[in-house]
């Protein structure tokens, strides 16, 4: 029984660390794209700096900042200019209500 209990309690502390991990890999993904797309291609170019910008500041928002309202707005228009202008074509992104604050160093 103790087995058990310990499996489960070890398999979901790995999932939630693996599933609150920020997506660095996604950024680089993103970013190697952008530079293999033809400059000539405009709209794909532009998408996927979106993307990584996207993804860059959700990362920096599950982290910890010391601008969280300012990461709320910046997202959240990302989310908007992909659904309205790709039509989610190159991902779906979700909106964000909070970012993890924290003090700044002065």
């Amino acid at each position: 029984m103790k087995i058990n209990n310990l499996l489960i309690l070890v398999f979901f502390g790995l999932s939630f660390n693996v599933f609150s991990q920020c997506h660095d890999n996604l950024v680089a993904d993103y970013l190697t794209k952008l530079k293999k797309t033809k400059k000539t291609n405009l709209k794909e170019r532009s998408a996927y700096m979106q993307l990584a910008k996207y993804y860059q500041y959700t990362c920096e928002c599950e982290k910890g900042t010391d601008r969280p309202k300012e990461l709320v707005i910046l997202i959240n228009r990302i989310v908007d200019v992909n659904k309205k202008y790709y039509h989610n074509k190159y991902a779906v992104l979700n909106r964000v209500t909070l970012c993890k604050s924290i003090s700044s160093k002065k």
